[in-house]
């Protein structure tokens, strides 16, 4: 069973607190120590389907790093419909060559729903990526007011740092969080 779709989207900043919230807001979130409290950085990310496809095949990459970080207070994955479907599509599809048991691809997509936070899509900014099978991402991406996309084909995400958004390999993303 899926758990995390239950729940109406966050109304949360994006940002991890310890304590009470200040009443700004802004885009990048930095280390900030303000009167005895320590605000943390939550970094909002959308995962590419390869940065998933290559966790499962290496248990020694940054991609399986990452992965093993999903819930951490740093960062937090933004999903969709659309992306929780493609995941577990190809995370299925992948299963057999790789020598994985099903029920442990249908487990990491419901980690993802259960740690993800659901970000309902408005507008598309279509087209405007290489890949048309990439446009959903970066719509999420906007929807969701993420910083980064992390996958393994930045060439395909050229364009999307005009909405604030970085596109990054995991191993850079690890760098940014301090991994």
């Amino acid at each position: 069973m899926r758990t995390g779709w239950s729940s109406p989207p966050s109304t949360s900043p994006r940002r991890f607190y310890l304590g009470a919230p200040p009443s700004w807001t802004f885009r990048e979130p930095k280390r900030v120590l303000t009167a005895g409290m320590i605000v943390l950085p939550m970094y909002q990310v959308v995962l590419d389907t390869n940065v998933l496809v290559s966790a499962l095949r290496s248990k020694r990459g940054a991609s399986h790093r990452l992965m093993r970080l999903i819930g951490d207070a740093r960062w937090q994955v933004i999903i969709s419909v659309a992306l929780v479907l493609e995941y577990e599509a190809v995370a299925l599809r992948h299963c057999a060559s790789l020598g994985i048991r099903a029920s442990v691809a249908t487990d990491i997509v419901d980690i993802f729903c259960a740690a993800g936070r659901q970000s309902p899509i408005h507008f598309r900014w279509r087209p405007l990526l290489r890949d048309p099978g990439d446009e959903f991402i970066l719509d999420l991406a906007v929807a969701g007011q993420c910083q980064f996309i992390v996958t393994h084909n930045k060439r395909d995400f050229e364009g999307v740092e005009q909405f604030g958004i970085r596109a990054v390999t995991p191993r850079e993303f690890l760098a940014i969080i301090g991994e």
